[in-house]
């Protein structure tokens, strides 16, 4: 390591947003761009090649380099990185000054993962419908979206986005509140719905089933958790009165259709769909709400009738249905299952077990 560089600091452009730094000896910067490289490594790999281009230029002594700039050099899905670092000015200061060219790797891990999450809410708060708190199920990148396709899954991410976008103060409490209720109101006075289940796909405006949708149970299920999130965690009268409203009409009973395990729903057209949740997937949280229901519970011994298939590769044995990765994710956004187990697994540990083992598929497909 160059010991003068832990004494380098950056001086601030007036005219523009870029910092750069004075009295750089060119073995010093020879020194960075040689192991910028190899410390980042797979970082650029997931954030893209032109964001060590962004690194190299601005230690040449590129002139300024916007916000807007930055964006358009990198695009696409590394967008995140970069702005991660524009809006942090690129400052050069804790880049260079910590001596420590390692840590670079993990401050702009750092900086990604914030900017994900920011731009994670920022989705579910900009693409809902303000009056129906409806989120859209999908949106175009550029901004000109044509369609008015929600999902209530996707609502229900969004309302539990609602409160990480509070805790980590993106948008003032009174506004985020203000959404919950609205959308929580919509659900119980305007949105259709049977036996306390909704349509999967509706109408972003007007709540009116779109696409043919069915009545789904475990889309109904991922909404309520996240209402029952907001009530759990912005302790509101109003907030909670709506929420426990919209959990406690739900007739589970009636989506077992007289068997053990929970049917995927329901079509105005065919009635009950055959399919059923018998097995191992993102159901672990329909089953639980179903159970734990204050007014309309099914039995607990349902929660045995779904079945666990185990499945091993590589070494790794976890239970799963030959299904995605979300399948392993989705409950455990609401339910923490660290350090409980039933008689059949620790469901965490099986999660954690089912990522690595997607992840060393993953990387067998490399050329």
């Amino acid at each position: 390591m160059i010991p003068e560089m832990a004494l380098m600091k950056a001086e601030q452009w007036a005219c523009g947003t870029v910092r750069r730094t004075k009295g750089l000896t060119s073995e010093e910067v020879s020194y960075m761009k040689s192991h910028m490289r190899s410390y980042i490594g797979g970082a650029w790999q997931r954030v893209g090649s032109s964001f060590h281009g962004i690194l190299l230029s601005t230690m040449r002594g590129m002139d300024q380099l916007s916000r807007r700039g930055a964006l358009g050099i990198l695009g696409g899905a590394a967008i995140a990185g970069t702005t991660a670092i524009a809006s942090t000015a690129l400052d050069l200061e804790w880049l260079i000054s910590g001596a420590d060219v390692p840590g670079v790797a993990a401050n702009l891990h750092v900086l990604l993962l914030e900017e994900i999450k920011r731009r994670a809410f920022q989705f579910f708060w900009e693409q809902a419908c303000e009056a129906t708190g409806l989120v859209m199920d999908r949106a175009a990148t550029d901004g000109d979206e044509a369609r008015v396709v929600s999902s209530i899954a996707a609502t229900g991410f969004g309302l539990t986005a609602l409160c990480i976008g509070d805790a980590r103060g993106y948008k003032p409490t009174a506004a985020l509140k203000q959404r919950v209720i609205a959308t929580l109101d919509f659900f119980l006075s305007v949105a259709p719905s049977v036996n306390g289940f909704y349509y999967h796909f509706m109408d972003i405006n007007t709540g009116a089933p779109v696409l043919d949708s069915e009545v789904s149970s475990i889309d109904t299920a991922i909404l309520l958790c996240g209402a029952l999130t907001c009530r759990e965690y912005f302790q509101d009268a109003q907030i909670a009165s709506l929420a426990t409203q919209l959990y406690n009409r739900v007739n589970w009973e009636w989506m077992l259709n007289g068997g053990s395990t929970l049917s995927q729903g329901w079509t105005p057209q065919n009635g009950m769909i055959k399919s059923r949740w018998d097995s191992y997937c993102e159901l672990m949280m329909l089953y639980l709400l179903a159970i734990g229901s204050p007014t309309n519970p099914i039995p607990p011994s349902n929660w045995r009738a779904w079945t666990r298939p185990v499945l091993e590769y590589q070494g790794l044995k976890f239970i799963t249905a030959n299904a995605p990765l979300f399948t392993h994710q989705f409950s455990h956004a609401w339910i923490d299952f660290r350090n409980k187990r039933d008689a059949f697994a620790n469901y965490f540990t099986n999660s954690v077990i089912a990522t690595q083992a997607h992840k060393l598929f993953c990387l067998s497909l490399r050329p």
